[in-house]
């Protein structure tokens, strides 16, 4: 399967999300920091799958399955995986089972899934 590799970021300090082009374009920026080696955020990649409506979804998101039930997303040695509360942990995530992306677990945390 070959897929964008691209990534969004939690920045821990103002809590917002942050995109793929801000996190790799560093403009006329002097501060502009390597993404990978910076601890105020927590990058997440993109899974190389989409939701019915379109939306990409990224590590630690959170999806309604074809079942209703609400997963996380997250990916472990390069195998995309998903897991909640009614589900079994580590279950392997495929293009099939990604409903609708619900929100993810820095903005819109839903308790007991993890």
């Amino acid at each position: 399967m070959n897929r964008e590799i691209k990534f969004r970021a939690w920045d821990k300090e103002i809590k917002v999300m942050r995109n793929h082009e801000y996190l790799f374009n560093p403009g006329s920026s002097s501060n502009y920091q390597n993404p990978f080696s910076r601890s105020d955020i927590k990058l997440m990649q993109y899974t190389g799958l989409k939701d019915t409506t379109g939306k990409e979804l990224y590590e630690d998101d959170l999806f309604e399955d074809k079942d209703g039930d609400i997963l996380r997303c997250w990916i472990d040695d390069g195998v995309m995986l998903a897991g909640g509360t009614n589900k079994e942990w580590d279950n392997y995530l495929t293009s099939t089972e990604v409903m609708k992306i619900v929100g993810n677990i820095y903005e819109k945390p839903i308790k007991k899934l993890w």
